[in-house]
């Protein structure tokens, strides 16, 4: 039985994720047309929302592959801590056993709001 998701700690990064598919990858190909350190960033997260969107159970292969890219990917220094952040708290959500982590807590919420400045400011989504 799916588990029910609790709500995104990025709050434009969660509106991005629920955005239709085709948005998404014509925001992040314009945005992040540079093809600098960024612009592959912006692709990749881009990706990765886009990707996240389409899945409802934090259980399933299809999930913990998303989130291994997730950890995989390379942000830019200045979220680099943020980002890991928001990485283990989708990590968390994959275990059931660890209860489910609260998108409200204060790190993750300081984190997922320095993610989506960084969205917003650097890759224009």
């Amino acid at each position: 039985m799916p588990t029910a998701r609790p709500s995104h700690p990025l709050g434009r990064t969660a509106r991005l994720a629920r955005a239709p598919a085709l948005a998404l990858a014509a925001v992040a190909a314009v945005a992040c047309s540079g093809g600098d350190g960024a612009g592959s960033f912006c692709e990749r997260a881009g990706a990765l929302a886009e990707r996240m969107a389409g899945i409802d159970d934090p259980t399933t292969g299809e999930y913990a592959a998303a989130v291994a890219e997730m950890r995989e990917t390379d942000p830019p220094e200045e979220i680099a801590d943020d980002w890991r952040t928001i990485t283990g708290y989708y990590e968390a959500l994959a275990d059931p056993a660890g209860g489910t982590p609260s998108p409200t807590d204060a790190v993750t919420r300081e984190a997922g709001d320095a993610v989506d400045r960084y969205l917003a400011e650097e890759c224009g989504i």
